[in-house]
């Protein structure tokens, strides 16, 4: 007998759940809200709403999630009982992007300047996000 628990989801591009359960679908959007790219929802009467989630209110019933989307400067609130299916379908645009990823990379090309390499111009500014 294992002890083990499962692996938690990898809540990245690509990710995709369908038919959640409302504990999946309160965990998914929670990671969704956290996501720095465009999800697609799939809702119960077909439509489709690709967007960011800016917003979310967990509240019984009336749980909702307020999505800005890609095709439209209107907001839009969506019900979590109106979600067949959430798709991670945005580049995460700070994936990558981290302090400590920048730091760790700024020493690389430091270390690299000072055994001779060319290196370029170091920057102190961050990099683009695309």
């Amino acid at each position: 007998m294992s002890d083990a628990s499962p692996e938690p989801p990898d809540y990245t591009q690509g990710f995709r759940i369908d038919q959640p359960s409302i504990q999946q679908l309160r965990e998914v959007l929670e990671a969704a809200f956290d996501y720095r790219g465009d999800v697609t929802l799939l809702l119960d009467n077909g439509d489709e709403v690709h967007g960011y989630i800016f917003n979310r209110k967990d509240d019984g019933d009336d749980s909702l999630i307020e999505v800005f989307p890609r095709e439209s400067t209107e907001r839009i609130q969506v019900y979590y009982r109106d979600i067949r299916a959430i798709h991670f379908s945005g580049k995460d645009t700070a994936s990558g992007k981290s302090w400590e990823t920048w730091v760790a990379k700024y020493n690389e090309q430091k270390a690299a300047r000072e055994r001779g390499e060319d290196v370029g111009t170091i920057q102190i500014e961050p990099e683009s996000l695309d």
